[in-house]
């Protein structure tokens, strides 16, 4: 009932990006790749952008992937001819982001956790899962998977970075509450 009613939305107001959005969401998630796939074309003539170009080809490459099962696929993405493999953790990744950047954090996070359980010792993986956290607000979340990572590879920069940033903003949010505080009556 759900498609039948973004198809309709469609056809009343081609313009509306809106509904080309949902049914690419709603058919991605029932298997149905090439709706979703003309979906993302026709919302990428209103809307054209990198982030939704990326969102199409990961689509494309789940699709060939259910095709296809075990074997590797290669897909055009910005100009070169990648291979992506099954379970690889560089194929996770660009899933996740491809999702993450269209503003499906809940899919991004569904990828990256089936992710964690595949890769358990890749810190890129944890460190992914907590910016994920971030866009979803699950601040509590994003810290545990930055830890997660240093536990992992000590050194990991962008964790490190990741962690100072939550840190410093942690310590301006409870220095305002405190001012607010004091300011009371």
């Amino acid at each position: 009932e759900a498609m039948a009613a973004y198809r309709d939305a469609v056809r009343s107001n081609p313009a509306f990006a809106a509904a080309h959005r949902s049914t690419a969401v709603l058919a991605e998630r029932l298997g149905n790749y090439e709706e979703a796939i003309t979906a993302i074309s026709d919302l990428r003539k209103l809307k054209d952008s990198r982030s939704y170009a990326r969102w199409q080809m990961a689509i494309m490459l789940q699709r060939e992937f259910a095709r296809r099962p075990g074997e590797s696929v290669t897909v055009p993405i910005d100009g070169n001819e990648l291979r992506f493999t099954p379970d690889d953790v560089r194929t996770d990744i660009f899933l996740a982001r491809a999702y993450n950047e269209v503003g499906l954090v809940g899919r991004a996070a569904e990828i990256l956790k089936g992710a964690a359980l595949r890769h358990p010792d890749s810190a890129t993986i944890a460190v992914i899962m907590g910016e994920n956290s971030l866009d979803g607000g699950r601040i509590r979340e994003a810290a545990q998977s930055f830890h997660a990572a240093l536990e992992l590879e000590p050194n990991q920069e962008q964790a490190k970075r990741q962690l100072a940033e939550l840190v410093g903003s942690s310590r301006s949010l409870f220095r305002g509450w405190a001012a607010n505080i004091e300011a009371s009556p």
